[in-house]
């Protein structure tokens, strides 16, 4: 399928691939330093394609296909990004599904539409992480060298965090107090996660307003639930979530 593009809020051209089909429309909100080709984001739109649901996947500026540096990419500028292509590209209600990173900026989308949230599905969801995912060396290196890299295996990949990134983080935390979430929301969460401690989703669930939350722990899954098993969950969560809200 060939990416169409549409522009943000702040000018780029996002790319976005969108499947027609009933509703609510499922959006796809990747991790940091991933795209809406990821194994989760394809399965997804694979099973949306089989069971004629709209979908929306798309990438955030400087990722993928869209427009600009990853580099400069912040975490205000891809939540405007998430409110560009939803308010473009969809109409009715949503289902947000968010990995990692796209679990905090499915809540911030959420805060920010709350009269279009079906539900919120969040996968390894990591609100706040640029408070509790760096250590006190590591904040000191990104505030005093603009930068920090972190290697992530032997073949030489490595991460970076940027500072305009890590602030604009720290202006956009949630977990200091009670979200205003109203909608149904489904956390699901790896125990053997090095990324985001599996504690995390327990504390989202208590500081959500939402009475209808179910946290589901896989006690042999890591950060990525890519697995087949993991992938089959997801849909299985998300196809129960579908079924309870009314038409």
């Amino acid at each position: 399928m060939t990416s169409a593009f549409i522009k943000s809020a702040h000018g780029k051209q996002l790319s976005y691939h969108k499947l027609e089909g009933s509703g609510p429309t499922i959006v796809f909100l990747p991790g940091y330093m991933s795209d809406m080709h990821g194994s989760k984001a394809i399965a997804l739109g694979a099973w949306a394609a089989e069971k004629k649901r709209s979908c929306l996947r798309f990438d955030y500026s400087g990722c993928g296909e869209s427009e600009g540096d990853f580099q400069d990419g912040t975490l205000t500028e891809w939540l405007e990004d998430c409110l560009s292509v939803i308010d473009q590209l969809t109409e009715g209600r949503l289902i947000l599904v968010g990995s990692s990173m796209g679990g905090w900026l499915m809540l911030l989308a959420a805060l920010r539409r709350p009269e279009r949230m079906a539900g919120l599905v969040g996968l390894a969801a990591a609100p706040d992480f640029t408070e509790w995912g760096f250590s006190e060396k590591e904040k000191a290196i990104i505030e005093q060298q603009g930068k920090l890299v972190i290697p992530v295996d032997d073949a030489g990949n490595e991460v970076f965090v940027t500072r305009p990134f890590w602030e604009s983080g720290q202006k956009n935390l949630l977990m200091t107090q009670k979200i205003d979430i109203q909608c149904p929301v489904r956390l699901i969460q790896g125990q053997k996660d090095t990324e985001v401690p599996w504690q995390n989703a327990l504390m989202l669930s208590e500081k959500l307003a939402s009475d209808n939350i179910r946290v589901t722990m896989v006690k042999d899954a890591d950060h990525r639930l890519s697995r087949s098993s993991d992938i089959h969950l997801i849909i299985n969560t998300l196809s129960e979530l579908l079924a309870e809200i009314p038409a």
